[in-house]
């Protein structure tokens, strides 16, 4: 199995990593690590790939599997029964796993308060615009946290409509440095730096924490619908 340790200082007491695809037991388009089961894939094969994850992560515990809606409910990791609606957890409790399915989406993990806190939080464009990292950080209400930006799909694959760029970017000051140099003949798709538009303040207003410290990843990726790495964050 392939993973990613973030390039991200942590205190000792978190861990933190991204899956790939390659290492699991699903086959077709699902190839081959695929933990998600709400993509039709067969259930015994997620399930397998669970707990191949577990078991080459060393994980404390299963991870706590989030049913995301493109929202911005957060939920307490450790207090959570069934599957719940959310799209982001977080907790305070050691040997807890929070974790997010992401495809081209951007994941986003936080450590708060020396490791005292941590969430994990699926930003699509719908919940980045909602505002689910403000809403995870005012669930985690740390004086200081260092937060994550995982792999997501990149300016190159991208390809949005002016109306979306319209409503999405208007409120980000300097946005002609994200988009290309040479707009489309036909005005209409603009190719949108996905992880960029991640930084601008309004992202984040509303939350109480004092310092908030961004590590972005340092690798280059193309994701797929097919892909659903789970980003997990965990105490030990």
């Amino acid at each position: 199995m392939n993973w990613i340790k973030p390039d991200w200082p942590l205190p000792a007491k978190v861990r933190a990593a991204v899956t790939l695809r390659s290492g699991g037991v699903s086959v077709g388009s699902y190839a081959s690590l695929n933990p998600a089961g709400h993509v039709n894939d067969d259930p015994q094969h997620v399930q397998r790939n669970r707990q191949i994850i577990r078991d080459l992560l060393e994980l404390p515990a299963e991870p706590v599997w989030l049913q995301q809606v493109h929202g911005i409910d957060v939920v307490k990791a450790d207090q959570v029964l069934a599957l719940p609606t959310a799209d982001a957890s977080y907790t305070d409790q050691s040997g807890v796993v929070c974790a997010v399915l992401t495809a081209d989406c951007l994941p986003v993990l936080f450590c708060g308060d020396g490791g005292d806190k941590i969430a994990a939080a699926h930003a699509g464009w719908r919940g980045l615009q909602a505002g689910v990292i403000a809403a995870t950080l005012r669930a985690i209400d740390c004086r200081e946290v260092s937060v994550w930006l995982g792999p997501a799909i990149g300016p190159q694959h991208f390809e949005v409509g002016a109306r979306y760029s319209r409503l999405f970017w208007r409120p980000i000051r300097g946005i002609s440095r994200l988009l290309p140099r040479t707009a489309p003949a036909n005005g209409w798709p603009i190719f949108t730096n996905w992880r960029a538009g991640n930084w601008p303040g309004w992202a984040w207003s509303g939350c109480s924490a004092a310092t908030i410290a961004l590590w972005p990843i340092r690798h280059g990726f193309t994701l797929t619908a097919a892909t659903a790495p789970p980003p997990a964050a965990w105490r030990v």
